[in-house]
């Protein structure tokens, strides 16, 4: 069976587990590394910007994700969703939050959050964007 992982995240997220040191070993190794496709809200060359991308993985791979902390916690803050069977993505992404920190600005974000934008940071004397 397959699962499908439906992502808002403007970035590709390699999910990894390591094993364990063997040996006093001070180098991580790579054991499982499942790549959850994201890119949502960013062009493509042909200036196609997808709302969310969808993953096909293994039951292997959905085992090692559904372990993994940091894919519980896109899921839980609502960029992440998977499904068993494959549906259209902008009918599964409309519960989903549609824009993470890294996504690009967009001139519709200056139109809806125009005081969130270049606030001086209290402890630099930066400029940083909400």
């Amino acid at each position: 069976m397959t699962y499908y992982i439906y992502s808002t995240l403007a970035t590709d997220m390699n999910y990894t587990e390591y094993q364990e040191p063997i040996n006093g070993q001070k180098v991580s190794i790579v054991k499982h590394a499942v790549l959850v496709h994201g890119r949502s809200g960013v062009a493509d060359k042909n200036l196609i910007t997808p709302r969310g991308v969808v993953t096909k993985v293994s039951d292997e791979d959905f085992a090692m994700l559904s372990k993994n902390t940091v894919f519980k916690l896109h899921q839980d803050n609502g960029y992440i969703a998977f499904e068993k069977k494959q549906a259209d993505v902008d009918k599964v992404i409309v519960n989903m939050k549609l824009r993470d920190v890294s996504a690009p600005i967009t001139p519709e974000f200056y139109e809806k959050v125009p005081e969130q934008i270049a606030k001086p940071d209290a402890k630099s004397k930066s400029r940083r964007r909400a």
